[in-house]
């Protein structure tokens, strides 16, 4: 005679509702299931901003703001280059650029307004893209290569740097983990 097998039961993973009770927690704890969806959600949400011209300065200041903190140090060991970035006007003006300087394990940011300090060297990759997907990217809701196949995201300049430049920042090749994810303390 065989005994069956009642199915256990686990515990569910913390979930973000329950978030108001043990904070950081609880995202910390549910990081692959619920926070991942609420970011990826989150960004979707976000990048529909980029509709509106005092958004988009917004979201700009966003980007400018985080790209120093989403910075990988250990996957730029040994690099020193300068990147350029063209964040798109969604009402067709001018593109806002800005040069991206990795050195010596750093990452910063030097808007083209800016006066520059020293002697920038010429950027050896040209990075363009909407502020709404690079929003969307670093939120987890879509992945680099398909920005790029779909002409949304293009890479100019030396190949392989320009395919190393979104894994400086952590972004996922595709939908899935957000690069957000990598400014939690304890996922560093």
């Amino acid at each position: 005679m065989s005994a069956t097998m009642l199915p256990t039961r686990t515990a569910p993973p913390p979930s973000i509702r329950r978030a108001g009770r043990i904070g950081g927690q609880a995202v910390t704890q549910a990081g692959s299931t619920a926070a991942q969806r609420v970011l990826r959600r989150g960004g979707a949400l976000a990048a529909r901003l980029d509709r509106f011209p005092r958004a988009h300065d917004a979201l700009l200041l966003s980007i400018y703001v985080l790209i120093p903190f989403l910075f990988d140090p250990s996957r730029a060991e040994g690099l020193d280059a300068s990147f350029e970035l063209r964040i798109r006007d969604p009402a067709g003006g001018d593109p806002d650029v800005s040069s991206v300087i990795v050195s010596g394990g750093t990452c910063r940011i030097v808007p083209r307004r800016a006066r520059p300090t020293q002697r920038q060297s010429p950027p050896r990759v040209i990075v363009t893209a909407g502020a709404d997907d690079l929003v969307r990217m670093a939120s987890g809701d879509i992945g680099w290569p398909q920005l790029v196949s779909a002409g949304r995201m293009e890479l100019w300049g030396d190949p392989y740097l320009a395919l190393r430049f979104p894994l400086l920042f952590g972004m996922p090749a595709g939908p899935g983990r957000p690069a957000f994810l990598n400014l939690l303390p304890s996922r560093r």
